[in-house]
């Protein structure tokens, strides 16, 4: 019985060493065809009213919304493959910095701290949705066209911010947007260039 135990378990463990291995190399060579492969979908891109309607059932969603069902809107908010988006969008050097900012946004948007900010917003009176596009100024300092001379190229993108209604300048920040595979997605505040 002891050696038929040790002969079926030398068995499972080879076949489980041949099945992982072969599993593992088709997982990498998927990755590196995924990461070579990846559209930059931006560029089919959809317009500001489409944008402001989908903040707008975000906040409307968020009165209602238990705070797991948030924290699911969230995630859909989040920039797949944002290192290779930023790369491509920014270039090498400025592409990296954003991917590390954004790292923090995605943890961010994944835990209900968004949600209960999100609320802090609300609940302050800032419901106003206030939604750009990114374009050059007649100031050279202005942040807009500091990130516009980082772009190597140049999707689509909106600041989206939540003003307070007959409060000039008491608004919140909630970042900047790009219509990418199919959803707009949060690529953050781009601090790491401005």
């Amino acid at each position: 019985m002891t050696i038929r135990f040790c002969l079926l378990f030398a068995l499972f463990m080879t076949l489980s060493t041949l099945l992982f291995g072969a599993d593992q190399a088709n997982q990498t060579q998927q990755t590196q065809t995924q990461t070579q492969t990846v559209p930059l979908q931006t560029f089919l891109s959809a317009d500001e009213s489409q944008l402001q309607s989908m903040i707008q059932n975000l906040l409307n969603t968020s009165k209602t919304a238990k705070e797991a069902e948030m924290i699911e809107l969230d995630k859909k908010l989040i920039l797949p493959n944002y290192e290779i988006w930023f790369k491509q969008v920014f270039g090498d050097a400025a592409g990296v910095k954003l991917a590390e900012e954004y790292k923090e946004l995605d943890k961010h948007l994944r835990s209900d701290h968004s949600v209960k900010e999100l609320k802090i917003v609300l609940d302050s009176g800032r419901s106003e949705i206030v939604v750009t596009r990114l374009a050059e100024t007649s100031d050279p300092k202005h942040y807009y066209n500091q990130i516009l001379s980082k772009m190597e190229t140049k999707p689509e993108i909106y600041e989206v911010r939540l003003d307070k209604p007959g409060k000039a300048g008491e608004f919140f920040e909630m970042g900047f947007f790009s219509y990418v595979d199919g959803a707009f997605r949060l690529l953050g505040d781009f601090r790491a260039i401005r």
